[in-house]
């Protein structure tokens, strides 16, 4: 017998403006993440669910994982069929919609206080799963998931992500007795600074590559400069060790990209991209 279950607390700040229908594309596949073509700047924020749609129906449920001005990492909720790269994608928008109450064009708005924009929000979810069985083998697993982002905390122009996941595991060994096994993955863990605009922007800790897909999640620092139709940025860093995601040295990479996109408030959805990554294991 297989028991599961699920509970889920979201926070959020109120937003500022109407949500607004939107789409995008599905730029790239990485196991059970899902990479899309739009990001902070297009309306999107972590914690948000997205649709995966094809020939007009539903396909695939995705939640935003985390974000760049242009890219987002999505894990997958529930799907029907294969995502594929080139799979459009539907959202709300937070970004492209006017502000609530505001008034129709040609009347003067009356004067009202402005809402203030999210700034914190987060979601912590808890799992247990049990397996009985006659003989030994018996499973016991409860499991913790903590995400937590922060926009411009404090007032000033620093953001900030945590994506924590942690789990043991009690087995029942066949000889007799119990065995645990208790691990933690930290997914991220980082802070960004950037000026007003969003034209630059340094982000250090735990991150993933917002344009250099293969490089997918390292520890280090990345350097972003954005214009109204390129971006461009640089990173270095190191790998985390690949089974409990601790800190590790043993493999050491850097690089950069350029991409050239449509200006933000274009409703065509594309962009070119190139860069490289030199990448060294033990020296």
């Amino acid at each position: 017998m297989t028991l599961g279950f699920l509970a889920g607390v979201s926070l959020a700040g109120v937003a500022a403006a109407a949500p607004a229908p939107a789409t995008a594309k599905v730029s790239y596949l990485a196991g059970g993440s899902v990479y899309v073509a739009a990001g902070r700047k297009d309306g999107l924020a972590v914690g948000d669910t997205v649709l995966v749609e094809r020939d007009g129906r539903a396909i695939a449920w995705l939640r935003v994982a985390s974000l760049s001005s242009h890219r987002a990492s999505c894990d997958t909720l529930r799907t029907v069929e294969r995502v594929l790269v080139g799979d459009p994608v539907a959202f709300t928008s937070r970004a492209a919609a006017p502000a609530r109450g505001a008034a129709p064009p040609g009347v003067p708005a009356p004067a009202t206080r402005a809402a203030r924009p999210a700034r914190l929000h987060g979601r912590l979810g808890a799992r247990f799963l049990t397996v009985d069985t006659d003989g030994p083998g018996t499973i016991r697993q409860p499991a913790l998931d903590l995400r937590f982002d922060g926009t411009d905390v404090g007032g000033l122009p620093l953001d900030v992500g945590l994506d924590l996941r942690g789990r043991r595991v009690t087995f029942q060994r066949p000889g007799g007795g119990t065995e645990t096994d208790d691990r933690t993955w930290v997914y991220r863990l980082s802070a960004a600074a950037h000026d007003s605009p969003g034209r630059w922007r340094l982000t250090v800790g735990r991150q993933i590559s917002p344009a250099l897909s293969p490089v997918n999640l390292f520890d280090g620092a990345l350097a972003e400069r954005r214009g109204a139709r390129w971006s461009a940025g640089l990173f270095t860093g190191t790998q985390p060790e690949p089974l409990r995601m601790g800190l590790s040295g043993d493999v050491v990479e850097g690089g950069g990209f350029v991409e050239w996109h449509q200006p933000a408030a274009s409703q065509e959805r594309w962009s070119v991209s190139g860069g490289a990554v030199s990448s060294h294991q033990s020296g």
